[in-house]
């Protein structure tokens, strides 16, 4: 038989927050793209220089604060809260090209 269908996961909220980011580090030398990481939506991030290397950013909501934050899905770091985009955009875009310079 085959696998058990996966629950829904709602991601309005999600998917908003990551397109209006995405919006604002595609004019930062980088490319973005929505993506799919265990049936989350993620913002794929790649230096349009270095296109080898990549950030995965997630929208998680954390309730013990009651907001959403951006953080890198691979280490888990946060990287600001969904109401500081334009200082989010510009976290995410100096640590992608930070990271591609020293590899």
């Amino acid at each position: 038989m085959g696998e058990a269908p996966r629950p829904y996961i709602p991601q309005y909220q999600r998917l908003t927050y990551l397109i209006r980011l995405q919006q604002l580090v595609e004019v930062m030398d980088v490319a973005a793209a929505l993506d799919w990481t265990d049936g989350y939506a993620v913002l794929t991030v790649t230096p349009t220089a270095f296109p080898g290397r990549r950030m995965t950013v997630e929208c998680v909501y954390q309730k013990g604060v009651g907001t959403w934050w951006f953080r890198d899905a691979d280490t888990t770091a946060t990287v600001g809260t969904v109401n500081d985009l334009v200082m989010v955009a510009h976290t995410i875009r100096n640590l992608v090209l930070e990271a591609a310079a020293v590899a």
